[in-house]
């Protein structure tokens, strides 16, 4: 049986999840502008290649981190739970691209709207956008996930040319 203590908890915590995505995705396209532009220009030239690697990522290190986690023996839980927020983390550099990709086309319908402005209404609007009941949550939220992942590997993975100052 489901009290009202049981169903306000389950509402605290998805307004404290939405609002911790939200501002990973600030933090993270703020603190790693380069690497977070990089992904926006994933994002916009290859979403569908993005995605598979997420999926093979997921799949892969997703599924090793899973078991990992449910192993009963703490150091290999420690490991397994690592590699699940080591994930998240690189899903958020992802999500900080799409947040960016967002924030240029809003910002091109209201001229006016600062940078910051409009990368927390793009922020925003990707996390609103998981929360919908059952198309959001399984289907936007996981599709959105694992494309951000495979933004993120990818992105890592990527070099970025070394610029020498000579003066």
């Amino acid at each position: 049986m489901t009290t009202i203590g049981d169903s306000f908890a389950i509402v605290a915590i998805l307004i404290g999840v939405g609002f911790t995505t939200w501002a990973l995705f600030l933090a993270a396209a703020l603190t790693f502008r380069t690497r977070a532009e990089m992904a926006q220009s994933r994002v916009a030239s290859r979403p569908g290649q993005s995605f598979l690697l997420g999926l093979l990522v997921a799949g892969t290190l997703g599924f090793i981190s899973v078991a990992m986690a449910a192993n009963p023996v703490p150091p290999i839980k420690l490991l397994g739970m690592t590699g699940l927020f080591t994930l998240i983390a690189i899903s958020a550099l992802g999500g900080a691209g799409l947040s960016l990709h967002l924030s240029d086309r809003i910002r091109a319908m209201e001229p006016g709207l600062s940078v910051y402005s409009g990368l927390t209404r793009a922020a925003m609007l990707i996390v609103v956008a998981g929360f919908f009941p059952f198309v959001g949550w399984f289907l936007i939220a996981p599709v959105l996930f694992v494309t951000f992942l495979g933004v993120g590997v990818s992105v890592l993975v990527r070099r970025t040319q070394a610029t020498f100052e000579v003066g």
